[in-house]
């Protein structure tokens, strides 16, 4: 591990002496400072293993902090671990883009606290060559904590494991971030870290939950729990499910994205293939790969001009690249009811193109014209939901749930 003590900086002597005292328990020296130019006049006659900076200090910030100690040749390469109460997308991300490595939440345990510095500390010593981060075998031990046991996925943007937490006694799934193409290498590391503050601000029993979060290799990753089930898509490739399952479904998916949407952030991808079925029944939303702030525009790729998101799932003004809120999960939700009810998806087309021309300029058809049996209320829910006009959709997915389960009653 690198030589030298742990700089704490932080105004509040309270928690500035709780935190040095978490450390100095667990066997890592620490040396402590209240102001940034305190900070960095101890960095410089003691060159520290790991900065431990408070986000408020007053009038210099903890991320004005950390940019100038990235700016000093002498800390440099040295880690920086940034602590504060607020979780904010904003914040975040502006740490990462000063240098930082990691960010802590308060408030958090302390088990959870001192492991989270001890892996930056070993992630900052002397490495020895590595397998590459998708070909991670069994056993391999990721980021000092972790045990890997296997892979469960792989995509664009990065690949899944199946990994032991010794600390939490449980199996979790770690994503790791992993795109080949340097040109587009910014924009998805920008994804992944809108991903995992979405992810760490919504706490919701139909939300895949993030456990921790950080950067092994070069590569930021998040561990998330594990769902010991199967994706919705699979349970829909069998054939229609039965209609009261199918609402059941989709009023737990609607309860988690009112969750998500209260905490500011549009998912932009809800299909089949990202909605997770516990061995219990439950439904949860995951992969948030492309969440958006509620409110931006659809994001396109300079390249390409393609929209971001899946064809067959885009609401009309995702399409057309206009402003995004709740109302365009509502209409991915509507969709994917109307598949689980039929067995069918509402635009039958070839290719992704003309599935979103029939999107922009078709009318969405009731279910009952594919499985006649389905009753009107089935109809009025996948036909309100998948209206063209965002004004006549259902105005929360709250409002969707309440109406999914007033049809089931």
């Amino acid at each position: 591990m690198t030589a030298g003590p742990i700089l704490i900086v932080d105004d509040d002597p309270a928690i500035r002496g709780l935190l040095a005292r978490s450390l100095v328990n667990a066997g890592l020296a620490c040396v402590q400072a209240d102001a940034p130019a305190a900070a960095v006049a101890l960095a410089g006659d003691w060159p520290p293993s790991l900065f431990l900076l408070d986000v408020e200090l007053g009038a210099q910030s903890g991320i004005d902090l950390c940019r100038t100690l990235r700016a000093r040749p002498a800390s440099t390469d040295t880690p920086i671990v940034m602590i504060s109460g607020h979780g904010e997308e904003r914040l975040m991300l502006q740490a990462f883009e000063a240098g930082a490595d990691d960010y802590i939440v308060k408030p958090v345990s302390i088990p959870l606290f001192v492991s989270k510095v001890r892996s930056v500390l070993r992630r900052s010593a002397p490495k020895s060559p590595i397998p590459g981060i998708t070909e991670l075998p069994p056993g391999f031990d990721f980021d000092a904590r972790y045990r890997i046991q296997c892979p469960i996925g792989k995509g664009g943007m990065g690949v899944v494991y199946r990994a032991r937490d010794p600390m939490l006694d449980t199996d979790v799934a770690i994503k790791i971030l992993h795109v080949t193409d340097p040109l587009e290498a910014e924009t998805s590391e920008r994804r992944f870290r809108r991903e995992v503050a979405a992810l760490t601000l919504v706490s919701h029993p139909n939300v895949v939950r993030v456990l921790d979060s950080g950067s092994f290799q070069g590569h930021p990753y998040y561990s998330m729990e594990l769902i010991e089930g199967e994706p919705l898509s699979r349970r829909i490739d069998a054939g229609p499910i039965e209609w009261r399952r199918a609402l059941s479904i989709a009023a737990e998916v609607a309860d988690g994205l009112q969750a998500v949407h209260d905490c500011g952030f549009v998912h932009r991808d809800v299909k089949p293939s990202n909605i997770f079925l516990e061995a219990s029944g439950r439904a949860k939303v995951g992969d948030f790969g492309i969440v958006l702030p509620t409110g931006r525009r659809t994001e396109r790729l300079t390249e390409t001009n393609a929209v971001v998101g899946s064809p067959h799932y885009m609401a009309p003004e995702q399409i057309a690249g206009r402003f995004l809120d709740a109302r365009t999960d509502i209409y991915a939700l509507g969709v994917t009811l109307f598949e689980m009810l039929t067995g069918r998806h509402p635009y039958e087309a070839a290719t992704a193109s003309a599935a979103m021309l029939l999107a922009l300029t078709g009318e969405p058809i009731p279910p009952s014209r594919i499985v006649a049996t389905l009753s009107a209320a089935a109809d009025r829910l996948c036909l309100k939901a998948q209206a063209r006009s965002p004004r006549r959709r259902y105005a929360s997915a709250a409002e969707f749930a309440r109406a999914i389960r007033e049809a089931l009653e």
